[in-house]
Formats: structure tokens, C-alpha cells, sequence
């Protein structure tokens, strides 16, 4: 990706996540730009993961936050 391929945005962060990103990018070396994208793009890799490919207990967290995010409905028979 080209920098002029990149649009300006202009982000307000809280106090403790700027706090958080400083300290990711110091041990990462990338600049708080990319780090941002970095994150925001592994987010999304992570969102479309095959729920194949997770262990029991993450498999579960996973049903659950996507539940409440409202990406699938889970009912329970009893």
C-alpha cells in the first residue's frame, strides 16, 4: 500500500489506549500509525477465522462474542 493510496483520519484515543498502543509500539518498532492499522487489520483476520480452527474453550468465547456482537443466533434446547 502506497501512501498516497492511504486517506488522512484524524483519531481522538483515551488516555489509557494511546498508553497501551505507545507501549505495543516501542516493543513492536512500527510507528503508532501502523500499529493502529496493524491492529485494526488483525481484528478483521481474526473476525472471519474459520471456527473450525479453534480449541473448545475459545471456540465457546468466540460463539459467545459473536453472539453479542449479533453476528449469529445461538438457542439452547432444553
Amino acid at each position: 500500500m502506497k501512501m498516497r493510496d492511504i486517506a488522512p483520519f484524524g483519531l481522538r484515543l483515551p488516555e489509557a489506549l494511546s498508553t497501551r498502543i505507545d507501549s505495543a509500539m516501542a516493543s513492536s518498532g512500527r510507528s503508532k500509525n501502523a500499529e493502529i492499522v496493524y491492529r485494526l487489520v488483525e481484528s478483521f483476520v481474526l473476525e472471519d477465522r474459520p471456527l473450525s480452527t479453534y480449541s473448545d474453550g475459545d471456540l465457546i468465547r468466540e460463539l459467545v462474542e459473536r453472539h453479542e456482537k449479533g453476528k449469529i443466533r445461538i438457542e439452547i434446547e432444553k
